[in-house]
C-alpha cells in the first residue's frame, strides 16, 4: 500500500475482547473506522460471492430468502479442518480489496486525521506490517471474553475456543503492539483509558486529535 496516506492504526486482541468497541471510541477522536467485520457482511451479500459459497458449501449455509446464514457458515467451518481455508479463499481477497480502497478514500477525503483498522486478520495476512503504522492490543481476561461472547453472540466456551484457534497467538499480538488497552472494568473506565491512549497516539503522530 502506498505510504502517501493517513496513519493507519490497527487494533489487535482476542475474540470478544472488545476490539470493536475500542476501535469505535478511537475513531470518535478524529479518525475514520475501517471495520473488516462490517465489510465481511457486505461481501456476503455480493452475488458472485454467494454463487461461490453455494458451489463450495451447498444450500445449507443459506436462509430461505437467499441470504447467507453466518451462523450456519460458522458451524460448518470452525473446528472443521480445511473448511475455514475454503471460506477464506472466497471472501478474504474481496474483503482486503475493499479495506484497502477505504483506507485510500479516507486519505483522499481529507476529513479524518488517521484510520482505525479493526480486522481480525491483521496478523494472519501480515497487514500489521504492510498497512499499519501503529498497533493497539485490547487486553481482556478469558472469563470476561466468554461472558461477553455468551451475552452478545450466544456462543459456548467451545465456540469461543474454536474462534480463538483460528487466529494468531495472543502473546505474539501483545508483543508486537505499540500500545495496550485494558478492557476490564466499566465502560467509563474503558473510555478513560482510550482517551489516554489517544493522547499517546496524538504525540506519536503529531496530530491534534479531539480528546473528549
Amino acid at each position: 500500500m502506498e505510504r502517501d496516506r493517513l496513519p493507519v492504526i490497527g487494533v489487535l486482541g482476542a475474540v470478544a475482547s472488545g476490539k470493536s468497541t475500542v476501535a469505535r471510541l478511537m475513531a470518535e477522536a478524529g479518525g475514520r473506522l475501517v471495520d473488516a467485520d462490517r465489510i465481511g457482511h457486505e461481501v456476503l451479500e455480493m452475488p458472485e460471492v454467494k454463487r461461490k459459497l453455494r458451489r463450495q458449501f451447498g444450500d445449507e449455509v443459506f436462509e430461505p430468502m437467499g441470504t447467507v446464514s453466518r451462523e450456519a457458515l460458522g458451524r460448518l467451518v470452525f473446528g472443521k479442518g480445511g473448511r475455514l481455508e475454503e471460506l477464506n479463499a472466497i471472501v478474504h481477497p474481496v474483503i482486503l480489496d475493499i479495506m484497502e480502497r477505504r483506507i485510500r478514500e479516507a486519505s483522499e477525503a481529507g476529513e479524518a486525521q488517521f484510520v482505525v483498522l479493526d480486522a481480525a486478520l491483521l496478523m494472519e495476512k501480515n497487514l500489521h506490517e504492510s498497512w499499519c503504522d501503529a498497533l493497539v492490543f485490547v487486553d481482556a481476561e478469558e472469563g470476561e471474553r466468554l461472558e461477553r461472547a455468551r451475552q452478545q453472540r450466544g456462543w459456548s466456551a467451545e465456540q469461543l475456543s474454536q474462534r480463538d484457534a483460528a487466529q494468531g497467538p495472543l502473546e505474539t499480538k501483545r508483543r508486537l503492539a505499540d500500545f495496550v488497552v485494558d478492557n476490564g472494568g466499566t465502560r467509563k473506565q474503558l473510555e478513560d483509558r482510550v482517551r489516554a491512549l489517544m493522547g499517546q497516539i496524538r504525540t506519536k503522530f503529531s496530530l491534534s486529535i479531539r480528546n473528549g
